[in-house]
């Protein structure tokens, strides 16, 4: 269960000072003692070697150091040599059950805001990202039976010969790069204009995987029409083990197998809308997500509850909103005490409470 690769990274200083570090977050540490990654070496083009440290909480910010400094306005490039190890786990960053869900598993640049580098630490219960839109191209060499999912589209693919195929996935504009697999995948398309949309999903998710595909598109439809038109022209929903009910990525969601059943419809539905509302906000429209957690998760919660209106009428709205917003928000004060909409994920004192106010007090709000 390991990922090896080497990424090249272009990066111009777009600040009005010189750059003595870059700064990348590294969340495989995150999952130690199951899953990590270790850096093996980091060098630019020219192959110049730099030193590089790995600091922080649960050792997730690799500090590449910059003996010359970066001037504004200049660009380096580099090449980060690494090897990833995949826990198993059920998580946006694990091996369960057949699939490997590879969710913020690779070094990407941070963010460089007010002086310096934005570090949060990893979050399990649920997002402490922070990163900038940037152009991928991306080879991957895999197993020949393994059917991927990920980010961007897939524009080449050939046989090695040696029971391997290599896969080109392109994507430009995207926040991060995620990918899903399995050898067990199914397949399923529908089409929303001239946007693909493709469900991946085991053998005995068959209702569910069309399920997830058709409310996919209709939320691509919804949120076009409320917004503005969804900016690529696939999208993805792929089944994966976790605890969590959905996760969002750009071009690609994933989805929760134990909501595949067809008692979970309702939920499931639901989350389908949610996390396909985060290609708006997060991946179109990005944010700290560990610092302003509402500018995503609250906005999106409330576009869920609207979807229904828009596919179903105002009634099945209002039965949205009572079922998965209003319920929970007030039973969540019959016991705690309410919080600020404007908490960071970092000053909750509980997955719930985070949960209540920022996704169930945000809708609220909205």
């Amino acid at each position: 269960m390991t990922v090896s690769g080497m990424e090249t990274v272009s990066f111009v200083n777009l600040q009005d000072e010189p750059l003595d570090s870059l700064a990348f977050k590294v969340y495989p540490n995150a999952f130690k003692p199951a899953g990590w990654i270790e850096i093996e070496s980091v060098e630019t083009v020219g192959g110049i070697p730099l030193d590089f440290s790995i600091e922080g909480g649960y050792e997730t910010t690799l500090i590449i150091h910059m003996p010359q400094g970066l001037e504004a306005g200049a660009e380096v490039e580099l090449n980060i040599t690494f090897e990833v190890r995949v826990p198993e786990a059920q998580d946006r960053f694990g091996y369960y059950g057949g699939i490997m869900a590879l969710g913020n598993w690779f070094p990407i640049l941070a963010v460089y805001e007010g002086g310096e580098w934005v570090s949060h630490p990893y979050y399990e219960g649920g997002e402490s990202f922070y990163s900038e839109s940037s152009n991928f191209d991306v080879w991957l060499i895999v197993d020949r039976e393994l059917v991927v999912a990920a980010t961007g589209y897939l524009v080449e693919e050939r046989d090695n010969g040696d029971g391997t195929k290599t896969q080109r996935w392109v994507a430009n504009m995207v926040r991060d790069f995620a990918i899903a697999a399995s050898k067990d995948y199914v397949v399923q398309k529908v089409e929303w204009g001239d946007v693909a949309v493709y469900s991946y999903h085991l053998p005995e998710s068959e209702e569910g995987g069309k399920l997830a595909a058709e409310s996919a598109k209709l939320a691509l439809d919804a949120f076009s029409e409320m917004f503005e038109r969804y900016p690529f022209e696939e999208f993805r929903v792929a089944e994966v083990h976790g605890w969590f009910a959905g996760m969002e990525y750009p071009m690609l969601i994933f989805m929760a197998h134990s909501l595949y059943s067809p008692e979970k419809a309702y939920d499931f539905e639901m989350t389908i809308a949610h996390e396909t509302g985060h290609q708006w906000w997060y991946s179109a429209v990005g944010n700290d997500q560990y610092v302003e957690p509402w500018l995503d998760e609250a906005i999106t919660e409330y576009i869920g509850i609207t979807y229904f209106e828009f596919v179903y009428g105002s009634s099945a709205y209002e039965d949205a909103f009572d079922h998965f917003i209003r319920s929970e928000y007030y039973s969540y004060l019959g016991s705690e005490a309410d919080l600020p909409l404007a908490t960071s994920v970092g000053d909750f004192a509980s997955d719930r409470a985070y949960a209540s106010i920022v996704y169930c007090k945000g809708a609220t709000v909205m």
